[in-house]
């Protein structure tokens, strides 16, 4: 009886040279980083305005002017008096209120509340200017590596940078391994704390691998899955590195972690049957995304191409809403006509990614395919970490291939499942594909002939459900119609939402709307993921009716990010003696 087995083989090309620790000296020393900052976008916010009245203005003149607007006072300011941002009444414009106010002898002046934002300097890490996948000024490698390129083609992460940074996300890397002791990365490996503060020699959380704590080596069939050969390490660098801490490279998903899973040797082989070992690792540990920079083109004659032990499990990983992103290959052909697996399974699951160069053209060695590519992600002349040199010091290098192109696509999926914890692998997909930016010299080498564009896919996210508490600590959520108080609301913090940066700006109970609340207190209220934020709203008299059954909160991360919660409420008991304010 014949024997076959299939060989894995990386979907990437190394460069010559590393960049170790010891790093060789910029032209005239100096700093690395120095891209010009991103021009902000103009825009006002459309329902306030800002407000000063002259110092001979009575409080009857002030009244008078918010009559006008229909509006409330929002905040005074001390330091600046006369200063009002006064919110404005429903439907009246910010033009036409600015016009009111204007005109009137005690205003010295009304303006909008204009959008600020950030101007987009770019983080401090040491090679960020090598980083031209995430950042391109169209500069060259200051080390000789790649030529200049095109300006703006890149993955735009620099502009989604303050946005999201994968907190709460885990990402299975299936690759070579991990070299989990290189310091740019060393934070950011996931930790089977089960395992870690188990006893030693016993499978603790009893899922069949002993001492599993960073992962595991399905090669070697042991619990230390350290890359051995680079490739794993520049993989997960380019996710999962840290990022302002003044060395190396940046991270796209510096608040994520990455989990080590090796299924391939250090000679750049492996075997398929360890690759689906390692999947169903990932989905017992519940993980929604998995990097799989790696692939195979050769099957035997009598097998059918979709029905393979890979293709099943991929597909029960679709059934546990796992999204698999992959390698396209390295062919430079047509994987439509020679299909490159898994990247070219038809699987709603699979994210093919395709490679670039720094002008936005196809790569010369990826693979295209108008069906069997989705999109394409910088993968020529990428520098991220590697393994360490000797086994003892940090080093970088730069590589190329499509190995390289989707990480950049599996750390915007995690930027995205952080804000949108709910959705599902085909909403990631679709999200990830209908926000990538078209380039018309990519027609017709993937479905969507488009580059991937982390701040469009942020940018275009709908509002992030929340978890809200009327009342924290209250099982009943009982509340009073026709009683005037101060209602507190907490917004709960979760294993993938920091409660504590967020505005709850607005609540409304039914159709109506509470006031401002008062500022925000920062304490644990359930227990349960670190600290929530809690706002105390004003209830006016009337502001809660008997049907009311449901309270709805909204705002914004500080980062911008708009926020919604519900919470049931009880409002069916008529206020009687003694009754205690909100």
């Amino acid at each position: 009886m014949r024997r076959s087995f299939i060989r894995i083989f990386l979907a990437g090309i190394l460069l010559s040279g590393t960049a170790a620790a010891a790093q060789p000296e910029l032209p005239g020393g100096g700093p690395r980083v120095i891209p010009p900052p991103v021009e902000p976008i103009p825009g006002y916010a459309d329902d306030s305005v800002l407000v000063r009245f002259r110092a001979n203005a009575t409080a009857g003149d002030k009244a008078a002017a918010r009559s006008r607007l229909r509006g409330s006072v929002h905040r005074e300011f001390a330091a600046v008096p006369g200063l009002e941002h006064i919110g404005l009444g429903k439907g009246l414009g910010v033009d036409k209120a600015i016009a009111v106010l204007s005109n009137l002898p005690f205003v010295e002046y009304a303006h909008p509340d204009y959008v600020l934002h950030v101007d987009g300097f770019p983080p401090d890490d040491e090679y960020f200017l090598e980083q031209w996948a995430l950042n391109n000024t169209g500069q060259a490698s200051a080390f000789g590596v790649f030529l200049p390129g095109t300006p703006d083609a890149d993955i735009d992460w620099l502009e989604a940078r303050d946005v999201a940074d994968g907190t709460g996300v885990i990402v299975a890397v299936l690759d070579t391994g991990i070299d989990y002791r290189h310091t740019d990365i060393a934070a950011n490996i996931w930790i089977n704390t089960v395992e870690e503060n188990g006893t030693a020699g016993v499978d603790d959380d009893a899922n069949g691998y002993i001492d599993d704590v960073r992962g595991w080596d399905f090669v070697n069939d042991d619990p230390s899955p350290l890359d051995g050969h680079g490739h794993g390490t520049m993989v997960a660098g380019i996710m999962g590195a840290l990022t302002d801490n003044t060395k190396g490279i940046a991270g796209i998903m510096p608040g994520g972690q990455l989990m080590a899973l090796k299924i391939i040797d250090d000679t750049g082989e492996g075997l398929l049957s360890d690759a689906i070992e390692a999947i169903q690792y990932a989905l017992d540990q519940g993980i929604r995304i998995s990097n799989n920079s790696w692939g195979y083109t050769e099957i035997l004659p009598e097998e059918v191409a979709d029905h393979n032990a890979l293709y099943d499990i991929m597909l029960a990983a679709q059934a546990d809403d796992h999204l698999c992103v992959t390698a396209a290959g390295n062919t430079s052909g047509d994987t439509d006509v020679n299909p490159h697996y898994p990247s070219s399974f038809d699987l709603d699951n699979i994210i093919s990614v395709g490679a670039t160069d720094n002008t936005d053209a196809l790569a010369w060695f990826s693979s295209y395919g108008l069906v069997s590519v989705d999109v394409s992600a910088p993968g020529d002349t990428i520098m991220s970490t590697h393994k360490l040199f000797a086994g003892l010091i940090d080093d970088y290098a730069w590589e190329s291939g499509t190995s390289f192109s989707a990480p950049h696509v599996s750390g915007v999926s995690a930027l995205i499942l952080q804000f949108q914890p709910g959705w599902s692998y085909g909403q990631i997909r679709d999200h990830i594909m209908n926000t990538a930016r078209v380039v018309p010299g990519l027609a017709g080498k993937s479905s969507t002939g488009a580059v991937l564009n982390a701040d469009a896919a942020l940018a275009g996210l709908p509002e992030q459900v929340v978890n809200i508490d009327v009342i924290p600590g209250s099982a009943s959520n009982v509340v009073y119609p026709n009683k005037a108080g101060k209602l507190p609301v907490a917004v709960l913090g979760s294993a993938v939402f920091d409660a504590t940066q967020v505005d709850p700006a607005k609540l409304r109970f039914g159709p109506a709307a509470a006031p401002t609340p008062e500022p925000v207190v920062i304490s644990n209220v359930d227990g349960l993921h670190g600290d929530d934020t809690t706002a105390r709203f004003p209830v006016q008299q009337t502001g809660i009716l008997c049907n009311d059954t449901e309270v709805t909160l909204s705002g914004e991360t500080y980062a911008g990010q708009l926020i919604t919660g519900t919470d049931t409420i009880d409002a069916t008991q008529c206020e009687s003696g003694g009754c205690h304010a909100y």
